[in-house]
């Protein structure tokens, strides 16, 4: 069995329904490494193609310039967990799709900072995709200022200093190593 990955071929398979509503949608997959899976669906729906770009692995200079090119960033994956590139999505301004457990909910503050959506679901993840393009998202999801502001008071590094200074007081609190000592 093949390992789960960040999920592009699941929105390879909703690439179509995402085409019915949005016909000059594009698939833009920036990053390393091949997936048999990705492989399948594109042999299965050949007219994709010219919906589909892969760019390969981003440098890391040119990371916020792919995230900007972007309408949408897309990663139903199952596995995921807490990532990174919510964060740096976001960071830009661009809207997220993610699946709807695994550590995504939480980063995304429940659906807050982007649209959660089961990730085996291709109807829910069009639906999603579509939501965005069609510049119909409910909240705040479509407003670029409001994903940057937000984003950078949850996590940015005002935040995150904020943070180590609570953990470092609240570890140097009158007490505290004795109370661990026992």
């Amino acid at each position: 069995s093949t390992p789960e990955h960040k999920g592009q071929d699941r929105v390879l398979a909703s690439l179509p329904y995402v085409l019915e509503k949005i016909p000059n949608a594009v698939y833009l997959v920036v990053g390393g490494g091949t997936d048999e899976r990705v492989n399948a669906v594109l042999r299965k729906h050949p007219e994709l193609a010219n919906s589909v770009i892969f760019a390969g692995p981003a440098p890391d200079d040119e990371r916020v310039d792919f995230y900007n090119l972007g309408d949408v960033y897309i990663l139903p994956a199952k596995y995921e967990g807490f990532s990174i590139v919510f964060i740096e999505s976001l960071a830009c301004g661009v809207p997220v799709v993610a699946s709807d457990a695994y550590g995504c909910r939480e980063g995304l503050l429940d659906g807050e900072l982007g649209r959660l959506v089961p990730p085996d679901d291709l109807r829910a993840i069009a639906d999603a995709i579509v939501l965005i393009l069609d510049k119909k998202a409910p909240g705040p999801l479509l407003d670029r200022e409001y994903l940057r502001r937000r984003t950078l008071e949850i996590y940015g590094m005002d935040a995150w200093d904020m943070r180590v200074k609570n953990l470092v007081e609240l570890l140097c609190a009158p007490g505290m190593m004795t109370r661990n000592a026992a």
